[in-house]
């Protein structure tokens, strides 16, 4: 993608994290972070990607934390 491309979407970004607040959807959050780590990565905002990347992992945890709470071993 070109640098005007990446600003386009760093411009979109914040409609995406609007929703993630409305709705506890983690299945779509942890993607919808990790989109931001590289636009953030892409735009050489090394603050912004890392503070994406935590959003990110800690999306992908509370899947994992929801799948251990459904399994029939975790009882």
């Amino acid at each position: 993608m070109t640098r005007e491309a990446w600003v386009q979407a760093e411009e979109f970004f914040p409609q995406e994290l609007q929703i993630l607040r409305r709705f506890d959807v983690p299945m779509a959050a942890w993607q919808v972070y990790e989109t931001g780590r590289k636009i953030y990565r892409e735009l050489k905002q090394a603050d912004r990607a890392e503070h994406q990347r935590r959003n990110a992992e800690a999306a992908v945890r509370s899947i994992a934390d929801s799948l251990r709470q459904m399994s029939p071993c975790a009882k």
